[in-house]
């Protein structure tokens, strides 16, 4: 029954860290090569501390923004498009990670409530929340974690 689960009840142990001094190309790279449903790279610092998170969208988003602005490209042959798309995609690369870390992304506890895990989710904004006890990250949950359990409890079973 959802009411009585637990953050624990649904984490995912399965989850990819990086440093932040790590670059975008590097959190592009581990996470296209995660498992289903890993939706964003866990940012640390050196000594392990939990910073935050880069999800799939914050890097879509901040290459996407890196081209629209890129003037090079512009009215050039194919040639010259390539070369202006592949030197914003390589600065964008070797950005660190650490400039699209989302400080957004709700942090909960193992023991929380699966409906105050929800209204952090809703009230953030954020498809993700992070699961900690103390200063050890514990696992992440999805959106669609959140969901399947919603759309499995919303009419109890006759």
């Amino acid at each position: 029954m959802m009411l009585r689960k637990r953050a624990w009840d649904i984490m995912h142990e399965d989850f990819i860290t990086m440093t932040e001094e790590a670059s975008v190309l590097d959190a592009m790279r581990g996470l296209a090569s995660s498992p289903p449903g890993c939706l964003a790279v866990l940012v640390t610092a050196p000594d392990g501390t939990y910073k935050g998170t880069v999800s799939s969208w914050d890097m879509v988003r901040f290459v996407s923004t890196a081209l629209q602005g890129a003037d090079a490209y512009k009215d050039v042959d194919d040639e010259g498009f390539e070369a202006g798309v592949g030197a914003h995609c390589k600065k964008c690369g070797i950005t660190g990670v650490s400039a699209l870390i989302n400080p957004k992304t709700p942090v909960a506890r193992p023991g929380d409530p699966l409906l105050v895990l929800m209204e952090a989710m809703v009230k953030s904004g954020q498809r993700l929340a992070v699961v900690k006890e103390g200063d050890k990250v514990m696992g992440v949950i999805s959106l669609t974690d959140v969901f399947k359990e919603l759309a499995q409890g919303m009419v109890p079973e006759d």
